[in-house]
Parts: C-alpha cells; structure tokens; sequence
C-alpha cells in the first residue's frame, strides 16, 4: 500500500520516526514515574546526610531521642538487666546506663557487678568504681580509682553488717565515706548481694522497656539508621538498593532524553537551513 493509499483510508504509516518517538516517550514516562517515587527517599537521605557530615559542628553530638520519640530505633528492653537489692529495691541497667526508677535518674555505668542497702541509701558497685545514692535514688557520690580498687566484682556484707567488696586480691573492707579500709578480718558468713540478672516477671519487664525508652538512642545514631534504610530492617535495606538503582536509572534517561532532544533540535535547523 502507497502513502496515497493511507491518505485514502484515514490511516498512518508506522514510521521509524513514530517508532523513536514512542520509544521516547516510554523513557519519559518512567523517567517521571521513578523521579516521584524516589523523591521522598531521596530527600530522606539528603537532609540526614547533611547533618550526619555536620553533627559536631552543630552541637548534636550529645543529642539523644528518648520516649516516644525513640521507640521506632529500640527494640525496647532488649538486653537489659535489674539490679535487686536486699529491701525490694530494684535498678535497672540498659545500654551501659544505670537507671533508678524511683527519682528517674540516669547515670552512665558499665559493668555493674551489684546494688546494696546502705543507710536507706543505695551503693551500686561497678567494676571499677561505687555509686552512693540517697533515699530517693539521687545520685550523691562516686569513689572510684584510688579510692576503690580497678577490678570489683561483687558488693556485699559481712555478719557484723560491715561493707565489703569482693576483688582478685580478697575481699576488702569498705567505707563509703574513706573507700578500702583494707582487707576483710574474716572471709566466713558474707552475703554478697545478687549480680545484675534479666528481668523475671511483667512488672520488671515493664521497667526495663521504660528505662531503655528513657535512655534513648544518640541523635547521629537515629540518624544513620534513616540515612541508610536499616530502621526498617531488611525492607529498609532493599528499598534503599532501590533508590540507588532508581538514580542510575534518572541519570541514564536523563542523558538519553538530553541527547535525543539535542538531536532532534539539531535537525530541525539542519532543515530550516536546507
């Protein structure tokens, strides 16, 4: 069939200018289809990269979410321990803090070894150093190194009621007031207080989930959770692979459809010149 032909009956010939501009065509329709749906994540990543590369200089070193705010980057009250002591008094340590429940304190610890009744107080030992707190679970002192000795793992009393703390060396005798007295007079009949343990029950587990919600997570590592997808675990990760491969994608057919337009413009002068 002649092009007359085609005139006659209303149709068109499939030329293969039609052919490159349908094939254009598709290239810009999932150039914008792919823009929109990267644009949100892309703008995640951009606005958390820019202040991860700044967090120091703006002061947001130190910065923690806590409360609600933190829960989407916790798996709440994993890992964390309870410190009992000896009148029902029970700590809680998550994510190498120390928290008293009663007065809300937060007190930054590694390594507790166990919590004593001291004077309607608390002391809480450490592996290298000892907490004082008063009544109402206030932080009032530390002794630590030379104080206490470096290496404490246990914290208890003897059948005098004497304060003790158990080291390599022996135990030794402990006042809150001087620190290491010296060794213990005698080894017999010492009730060492219990070592952090899991949560037993509701009501401990409630308390650890409280206190990891109020210790939080530091802002840069909330942060870098977004930045790179892993707040939602595996989808996370793969939707950020595909962002990536979506942005090799934009550039790819941005250049073609750059090139193809040039072209174009390009022969249309070429034949205005003709």
């Amino acid at each position: 069939m002649n092009r007359a032909a085609h005139k006659r009956d209303g149709t068109r010939p499939r030329t293969a200018g039609r052919r490159r501009s349908n094939g254009g065509s598709l290239w810009r329709r999932w150039h914008r289809r792919l823009g929109v749906a990267a644009a949100v994540f892309l703008l995640v990543i951009a606005v958390t990269g820019v202040l991860l590369n700044h967090a120091a200089d703006w002061g947001l070193g130190d910065a923690r979410l806590t409360g609600p705010a933190a829960r989407a980057f916790l798996a709440a009250g994993e890992g964390g321990l309870i410190l009992a002591a000896s009148d029902g008094r029970r700590l809680v340590w998550v994510r190498d803090r120390l928290v008293v429940p009663e007065s809300g304190e937060i007190i930054p610890l590694a390594s507790p070894v166990g919590a004593l009744v001291a004077d309607g107080g608390l002391l809480v030992a450490a592996a290298d150093r000892l907490l004082i707190l008063d009544a109402r679970g206030r932080l009032l002192d530390r002794l630590e190194p030379p104080l206490v000795p470096e290496a404490i793992t246990a914290i208890g009393r003897d059948g005098a009621g004497g304060i003790l703390i158990a080291t390599p060396d022996g135990p030794r005798r402990l006042d809150p007031a001087l620190g290491v007295m010296g060794p213990a007079d005698d080894e017999a009949g010492i009730a060492w207080a219990p070592p952090p343990r899991p949560p037993a029950d509701a009501d401990e587990r409630a308390l650890v989930r409280a206190a990891d919600l109020a210790v939080g997570v530091p802002l840069i590592d909330a942060l870098a959770a977004l930045h790179s997808g892993r707040l939602l675990g595996l989808g996370g990760r793969v939707t950020a692979d595909l962002a990536a491969l979506a942005l090799v994608y934009l550039a790819a057919s941005g250049l073609w459809l750059a090139r193809r337009r040039n072209g174009r413009g390009g022969d249309r002068r070429n034949g205005r010149r003709g």
